[in-house]
């Protein structure tokens, strides 16, 4: 499993030193994390801000992805590309749902069933 964020790329042993490299960068503040296994797609995107996330699956090259479906009840500002973006309520979901993300796309990098899906825009 490759693990892409701002500072550079990692190849975790395990999912378990994945989580907790994702867990010490939301201690930071904001970080953009992309997971992939062997090709760039599929691949699984961590938006993360100290316990919240939005998580996007990109599914191929041709645009087929999907977003987190929250609960609606939190606006949170994200850093994408090193540009701040205030994600849309209804995307933004706890750190440790987005970590059960992160465990099962390592099992299988299909889109995990743990959370709500919606239509990426």
């Amino acid at each position: 499993m490759l693990i892409s964020k701002s500072d550079g790329d990692i190849i975790p042993d395990t999912a378990q030193e994945a989580e907790e490299l994702i867990r010490k960068c939301s201690e930071k503040g904001t970080e953009e994390i992309w997971i992939s296994k062997d090709a760039p797609f599929p691949a699984l995107v961590l938006l993360i801000c100290e316990e919240y996330a939005c998580v996007h699956y990109f599914a191929d090259e041709d645009g087929v992805m999907y977003m987190s479906k929250g609960c609606g009840d939190r606006s949170v500002t994200f850093t994408v590309g090193g540009t701040e973006w205030e994600a849309p309520e209804d995307t933004v979901i706890s750190l440790d749902d987005a970590l059960r993300c992160m465990h099962s796309f390592c099992k299988n990098t299909k889109l995990p069933e743990c959370i709500a899906w919606q239509d990426g825009v």
